[in-house]
């Protein structure tokens, strides 16, 4: 017999009707709270376009299935009702959708990752997580990352990444001892430098990594790693 794996539970809705009063919620925490969290106005104001347009949308889908019910009663006492019986009206359609100022597809992935955008934030205790809506198993406080670099042909350095949580990491590189550089925001947990060697002859490059959200640096720098290119 296959045994399923359950699921981490997760803190957003699975419904679109849960979700209807969770995002009133998460944006009138979003417009109270999230600026002392670094959100910006037009972040708060999307959270609160994007509850305003799931209304709209779940409303409309509500009044579409009534519709459709209605519709198909009608149909069915026309056709097959008494044939001596009075004229009846149709059913009146549903108000379509009145999408708000500012509304924009992908609510669901943006949500995600403004929560986890604000869990990286310093002082983003647990209770706020719950006043949010946000509190799950997946919200564990992030970690240090880490960083390793292997040298490959041509001159391409390939870092193999510990996130430790976090949903972007700051690159960090230098050269020969040089100035730290920022050299790239990585999603994913391989990151490829490509950036051509000064001389043509092998160098020796140094990486960090740091998380990175809302156009900053959190938390703490990994250890550094380091490699000889092979030009």
């Amino acid at each position: 017999m296959r045994i399923r794996k359950r699921k981490t539970p997760d803190w957003y809705p699975a419904r679109g009707a849960e979700r209807v009063p969770w995002h009133a919620n998460f944006a009138a925490m979003c417009a109270s709270e999230g600026a002392a969290f670094g959100l910006s106005p037009a972040q708060i104001a999307q959270a609160e376009a994007d509850a305003e347009m799931l209304r709209e949308a779940v409303a409309a889908m509500s009044g579409a299935i009534r519709y459709s019910q209605a519709l198909a009663a009608y149909k069915r006492l026309m056709l097959d009702g008494p044939r001596n019986a009075a004229a009846i009206e149709p059913p009146a359609p549903p108000a379509g959708v009145s999408p708000p100022d500012g509304a924009l597809p992908g609510i669901a992935a943006r949500t995600r990752w403004t929560a986890r955008y604000l869990r990286t934030r310093p002082g983003f205790s647990m209770a706020l997580q719950e006043r949010f809506g946000i509190a799950s198993p997946e919200a564990a406080p992030v970690g240090r990352p880490s960083v390793e670099a292997f040298a490959e042909a041509g001159g391409d350095v390939r870092l193999r990444i510990g996130k430790a949580g976090f949903f972007a990491l700051a690159v960090d590189s230098r050269r020969a001892g040089g100035p730290w550089e920022l050299i790239g925001v990585s999603l994913r947990r391989v990151f490829v430098d490509e950036r051509p060697g000064v001389s043509g002859a092998p160098e020796v490059r140094e990486y960090r990594v740091q998380g990175y959200a809302g156009n900053e640096r959190v938390g703490e720098t990994s250890d550094v790693a380091s490699c000889v290119t092979l030009p």
